[in-house]
């Protein structure tokens, strides 16, 4: 008989709460987490769109230890909070445990790139000083040269040098040690910069955040991660019910981190044509307009969603709380369609149905789907036309939302932020509103669960992701009985 896998631990760390509590407060009463990026709208590429889903007050220091700090980038460091989150929640107490029957199983679509561009920066920097310093001595040398030769120049500042040399030491001098101790205060000091040096490789690979778990959390079991664009977690967390199933693990940490906040990651969409990010700089809480006639794009978002997914009868032998059981997982690609099947929703709709089947239910016995939902004028669509290929002539009878309105897109984190929120609608028999959808897009024309909470009677709810590249990806789950 095939091992059932249930949900014991939820551990977001987000836009919009940095526990479950909060983050469920702010999806069921409308909060919203976006806010001007303060790296973003400090760029001197002068970035169009300013706004996406920060985390406010995030201080690692509050969460690690110093070294783990030195050595994690964002996202490594988001993911390990996370966790840890998670496995508080679930009340799982890693040294009571068989460690190698506890595994970690992550998405990411980034990884740690803010590592590779902050090195690179101060690899820059530190040609720049290199070549300033040298620019200096140069200066200094043409101050003893012409420290007596008369000059009568008027300063834009009022002030009159009366030597040449005055006027070097004055204008020269003081530029360049204002401009070297600018280099100082923005670039890594000595210790730092060697840090990220020597641990750069580790840092920025995809795997990053599912190793550092692991050690972290002293986790021996299956560990390993999947980059798939946004559905990353959805792949990741399908992979982490396979191998419970499969009794390869008992116990799988999964889910999804991003940190997308960079100079080079950010310009990837800010730049791209046609524009693909909202631009309501002035309202960032209603600038996520998912399904909306107006929309008129998706913004970014950082953050960690981890859930603590346990083989049923060992989370029953330890009194686990369970939130809801992980029943099916699809995965489907494009591959080779034409933009106008895409849009038709052919490849979302294969991924959902081999999760429905996989989940061994019938379409009919959805209550609820809890969707992709960005704001992008093709992705919202293709994911409308999706789910009435699966749904037929039932498909405007099942709410649609998504998180995506309230917090932005996190990336390869975005459905585990979907299953956090669906885990917790499971349990609340309540489901979340889409935000601000004023008037829809006639061609979206499903549920959407405008703006308000809405509670009702849920058992079984869908989960749908499209990634970058052609990835789509389901899942389904249902309340425990």
């Amino acid at each position: 008989m095939q091992r059932r896998v249930v949900i014991t631990g939820l551990g977001p760390i987000s836009p919009i709460g940095k526990e479950r509590e909060t983050f469920w407060r702010s999806l069921v009463n409308g909060v919203s987490g976006i806010r001007l990026i303060p790296e973003i709208a400090a760029s001197p590429l002068n970035f169009k769109t300013k706004i996406g889903g920060v985390i406010p007050d995030f201080n690692p220091q509050s969460y690690l230890k110093d070294e783990e700090i030195k050595h994690f980038s964002r996202f490594t460091q988001l993911a390990v909070v996370a966790a840890d989150i998670a496995l508080a929640d679930a009340h799982l107490t890693v040294a009571a445990e068989d460690a190698a029957r506890l595994g970690v199983i992550m998405g990411t679509g980034i990884g740690g790139h803010e590592v590779v561009e902050r090195l690179q920066k101060a690899l820059l920097a530190d040609q720049e000083n290199k070549a300033m310093v040298k620019t200096k001595q140069f200066i200094d040398e043409l101050i003893k040269q012409h420290a007596e030769n008369p000059l009568e120049v008027e300063l834009v500042a009022g002030l009159k040098s009366k030597t040449l040399g005055d006027f070097l030491t004055h204008h020269f001098n003081n530029y360049f040690q204002a401009y070297l101790l600018e280099q100082q205060l923005t670039r890594l000091d000595k210790t730092g910069e060697k840090d990220l040096i020597n641990s750069c490789a580790k840092a920025t690979f995809t795997h990053a955040a599912a190793a550092e778990i692991s050690a972290h959390c002293g986790l021996s079991g299956v560990n390993y991660s999947l980059s798939t664009g946004c559905s990353a977690s959805a792949n990741a967390i399908g992979a982490a019910l396979n191998a419970i199933r499969e009794g390869k693990a008992d116990v799988v940490l999964s889910g999804g981190a991003e940190a997308p906040f960079t100079d080079m990651v950010y310009a990837s969409f800010d730049f791209a044509s046609p524009r693909q990010m909202s631009v309501r700089n002035d309202t960032p809480a209603q600038a996520i307009t998912p399904y909306a006639k107006n929309r008129d794009g998706f913004l970014l978002a950082e953050g960690a969603g981890v859930v603590v997914l346990e083989e049923l009868e060992h989370a029953l032998r330890r009194g686990a709380y369970i939130y809801g059981e992980l029943l099916g997982f699809g995965s489907a690609a494009n591959a080779n369609i034409s933009p106008a099947e895409e849009l038709k929703g052919a490849g979302l709709a294969q991924a959902m149905e081999a999760a429905i089947k996989d989940a061994d239910i019938t379409p009919y016995e959805l209550d609820y789907i809890c969707s992709h939902g960005s704001g992008s004028a093709f992705a919202d669509l293709k994911e409308t036309n999706a789910v009435k290929r699966v749904l037929g002539e039932r498909a405007k009878a099942v709410p649609v939302s998504t998180v995506k309105s309230a917090m932005g897109m996190p990336f390869g984190a975005s459905t585990a932020f979907q299953l956090i929120a669906s885990s917790l609608m499971l349990d609340k028999q309540i489901v979340i509103p889409t935000l601000n959808l004023e008037t829809p897009d006639p061609n979206c024309d499903l549920d959407y669960v405008p703006r308000t909470a809405r509670p009702m009677i849920l058992n079984y709810i869908l989960l749908d992701s499209i990634g970058l590249g052609g990835n789509n990806a389901a899942l389904v789950i249902k309340k425990y009985k």
